[in-house]
């Protein structure tokens, strides 16, 4: 799915990193904005971003014409967020941190139900080369 590994440094430029996560769909479709930003949510739920990483995903986020601001919202762990929709996907931010809190799908087809509904709740960072103990984020 990523070209991104753990150890590698994201990209600061919101159209590379657009391309080096979505390379299998083409800019021009309609399925575009919405494989990029399940990406770029998968991104913030499988890696540790820095603030200049989310400060990047959050532009590449930007960079999408169908982008929509739908006001602030309470998700079902009770966090407010900015609330932004692309497509029948809408994404919802923490405004004060830049970090990614829920991503929620609809599903066109039958209106009636959940697409998906995935919060993160909790961020850690594990041992690894330069760090010798679990730390929250």
């Amino acid at each position: 799915m990523f070209k991104y590994p753990p150890s590698q440094p994201l990209p600061t430029d919101p159209k590379a990193l657009a391309a080096g996560l979505v390379d299998r769909v083409p800019l021009d479709t309609d399925v575009y904005p919405r494989v990029l930003t399940d990406d770029l949510f998968h991104l913030a739920m499988s890696r540790h971003l820095t603030t200049p990483e989310r400060a990047t995903t959050l532009r590449t986020l930007a960079t999408l014409p169908t982008l929509t601001y739908r006001g602030e919202t309470t998700d079902i762990a009770g966090r407010t967020g900015l609330t932004f929709a692309v497509t029948t996907t809408r994404l919802t931010i923490d405004p004060d941190t830049g970090e990614l809190l829920l991503l929620h799908e609809y599903d066109t087809r039958k209106p009636a139900e959940l697409g998906k509904y995935l919060l993160i709740l909790e961020r850690a960072r594990t041992a690894g080369p330069d760090i010798t103990e679990t730390q929250p984020l």
